[in-house]
């Protein structure tokens, strides 16, 4: 266990890319792992190839100097078009020698080639005819525009037209130049002739041509457009042209590392899938050079998970390595858990043999072996250890990324490991019957859905009422209280706190327990439990008279009806408070129930038990309008016939339930009729209609007096 505790002081430093599930469109939908099985505990994260990149770049910033330039091509040239009319007119300036017709006549050059780009662009997007061919003005004679300008401007014009060579022989008189008659266009004219080599496929001379861009950016010579940064990554195409593997990730690596192009993590993964192909031989001159052979890693570990494409070949990479002579210490975390995601356990349990112990994957790579040996015991040991090494402050919690399903579809979702730790760890108790801690592990972990089936579905209130007060004590309930102020129909998540004192409240309200409950609900909801408990009070109290009775528990009813999502509702099924009854999931116990083929993570027959035992009454979305009506029939019964009131209750009380239920409201039309259709109004319309009338419910006016307040 000692190795352990030692991941503590590392992990949070390792940046992995890692992630479990997102769900449907609708709310916020929050995390979840009791519904996906064996998976919830068995499932490695998912690394993600720019960040695992991320990791292994060079710390140290290449002395190039970025641009920040349009990705956009037309916005790219027309970025250049100005940067070059922009130096000639401030050597116009300064030197005041710049010729009226010469400037001109440079000035229209540059416009014709960039009005030929926006041709050829809109002719690229749709082409219908021959695509269009560059006609320019003559370059400038008099002489009083600098020559490299004019010179460049040349080899650009032939460049356009496709005449390479008249283009090449431009650009080298350039570089014949003195230095310091080519300091502006210097580099522009050594990266042209790069790219002219690659077009020509003579790969060492691009190379060349590309370094020299480097060099005269060493030297001092201007590099408006970031050319020395970008001729990083077009060395590395040229090196990748002739299959020199290695020396192009190193090329992709320090390009990235400059801070140039984005592009580079996209070059660096098509690099990484041609060498991922390579022959045995070839792979192994690969895997000895060191930036190459992480980059590898990073492709084998990240990208398995699209198709495949690296997994088949894994173990001829590592077979590499092995003829190699290279110790895998360094990277045989990572390629244990590209072989675990494999489905190859056996080479997945080799390389965590010979991993780093202080590697937090050699951890968890343990731990999930351990689960498909049936070592719950022991992996569930370690899971715990490292629980409890991760901090709470947001700002030490590393981030990894899951791969979760929802609805056929698969997506990344981003979670703390600490939380998700915590997590796997809860529904591993769970499947043990260890009722409490689970609730505790899920809770911490941020895993509300699935603490919140346990409070309600598997806990007795007794345990879960020890549990609050022990772990939550007394919690503020200022989101809570937020939301219900501004009566929005989707509660915001508050702190674990808030949300699971909440719960029991509601739950204890379910179960009559009005008194105890007040302590737990928000203190803003406690009047009006305060006045349903003292009308249901009153209602129930036999020495009272009838009428005041059933007027009584009248306003219980319409303080339930109206107010029941927030007093009793079920934070899952039926009623979906989570949600604010604005959506619905399948139960929680029935998805449980369906075991299939899950071994680890499996719902017991006590847990189910528990969870028939809890079902609320009735069973129906929105139960407390139920139970709600069926307090208004019992107010009904207690009050005298031909009595508006009589009347105005069982027209309402049947009007909430009408259309889910409209042979439950036909007993409501009945009463209605038969007790007060003689002289009432609402009577005899519902006799004259055969139905309920047309009825206008006030409910801030029923609830203000079952209140003796606004709410």
């Amino acid at each position: 266990m000692a190795f352990v505790s030692k991941v503590v002081l590392v992990a949070h430093a390792s940046v992995v890319a890692l992630s479990f599930g997102a769900l449907a469109c609708g709310p916020a939908f929050p995390n979840r792992l009791l519904e996906n099985g064996d998976a919830a505990v068995l499932q490695m994260p998912v690394a993600v190839f720019n960040q695992e990149i991320d990791r292994i770049m060079p710390r140290t910033m290449p002395a190039i100097a970025v641009r920040s330039l349009p990705v956009d091509e037309l916005e790219y040239r027309e970025t250049v078009k100005r940067l070059d009319l922009g130096d000639i007119d401030a050597i116009s300036r300064t030197n005041g020698n710049v010729s009226v017709a010469d400037l001109g006549a440079y000035t229209a050059i540059r416009e014709a080639m960039y009005h030929h780009d926006v041709a050829r662009i809109a002719w690229s997007q749709s082409p219908t005819s021959s695509p269009p061919v560059f006609v320019a003005p003559p370059v400038p004679d008099g002489g009083s525009i600098p020559r490299e300008f004019t010179l460049y401007l040349t080899g650009a014009m032939e460049w356009y037209r496709g005449a390479t060579g008249e283009a090449v022989y431009a650009w080298q008189r350039l570089l014949d130049l003195p230095p310091d008659q080519r300091r502006c266009r210097g580099i522009w004219a050594a990266f042209m002739l790069g790219k002219a080599m690659l077009v020509a496929r003579d790969q060492a001379r691009a190379i060349g041509w590309f370094q020299t861009v480097r060099r005269l950016a060493r030297e001092g010579a201007d590099d408006s457009l970031g050319l020395a940064a970008s001729s990083l990554g077009w060395e590395a195409r040229a090196e990748l042209d002739r299959r020199g593997f290695g020396r192009a990730i190193e090329l992709y690596l320090d390009q990235l590392a400059a801070g140039g192009e984005t592009a580079a993590v996209n070059s660096l993964l098509f690099a990484a899938r041609a060498a991922w192909k390579s022959e045995p031989g070839e792979l192994e001159r690969l895997v000895k050079h060191p930036a190459a052979r992480k980059v590898l890693v990073a492709y084998a570990l990240s990208c398995g998970e699209h198709g495949g494409a690296a997994v088949g070949r894994l173990g001829g990479f590592i077979a590499a390595i092995e003829r190699s002579g290279i110790a895998m210490v360094e990277e045989a975390d990572r390629l244990g858990w590209a072989a675990y995601k494999a489905g190859d356990m056996e080479m997945a349990g080799r390389l965590h043999a010979v991993a780093p112990r202080d590697s937090v994957m050699t951890v968890l790579l343990g731990i999930k072996l351990m689960l498909r040996r049936g070592e719950e015991a022991k992996a569930m040991e370690q899971l715990a250890a490292i629980v409890r090494s991760f901090p709470e402050a947001p700002e030490l919690r590393e981030r990894f990324d899951w791969l979760r399903s929802e609805n056929d579809t698969w997506e990344l979702a981003h979670e703390p490991m600490g939380g998700r730790l915590r997590g796997e760890l809860g529904v591993l108790h769970l499947a043990r019957r260890e009722y409490v801690q689970a609730l505790d592990m899920l809770l911490r972990g941020g895993y509300w859905q699935d603490a919140a089936y346990v409070a309600e579905r598997v806990l007795t209130i007794v345990e879960l009422r020890e549990y609050v007060d022990k772990q939550w004590g007394v919690a503020e309930h200022a989101t809570v209280e937020k939301h219900l102020h501004e009566r929005r129909g989707t509660l915001e998540m508050g702190s674990a706190g808030e949300n699971i004192r909440y719960l029991l409240g509601r739950r204890m309200v379910r179960a009559g327990a009005m008194g105890d409950a007040r302590a737990y609900l928000p203190p803003s909801l406690r009047p009006a439990l305060d006045a349903c408990a003292n009308h249901l009070r009153c209602g129930r109290d036999v020495a009272t008279p009838r009428a005041r009775r059933g007027e009584a528990l009248w306003k219980a009813a319409c303080i339930m009806r109206y107010l029941g999502m927030e007093l009793m509702g079920t934070e899952l099924d039926p009623d979906w408070s989570m949600y604010g009854g604005l959506f619905a999931e399948p139960p929680m116990a029935v998805t449980r129930a369906a075991t299939n083929d899950i071994r680890i993570a499996v719902a017991s027959a006590d847990e189910l038990a528990h969870a028939r035992a809890t079902v609320p009454v009735p069973e129906l979305r929105f139960h407390y309008r139920w139970r709600a009506t069926d307090l208004a029939w019992r107010a009904a019964e207690l009050m005298p016939d031909e009595s508006a009131l009589t009347a105005e209750v069982l027209c309402t009380a049947g009007g909430w339930i009408k259309i889910g239920d409209p042979r439950d409201a036909d007993r409501f039309y009945k009463a209605l009729v038969r007790r007060c259709g003689a002289t009432t109004a609402l009577g005899r319309a519902a006799a004259e209609r055969h139905w309920f009338p047309d009825h206008t419910v006030d409910k801030e006016r029923m609830l203000k007096e079952a209140l003796g307040r606004d709410f």
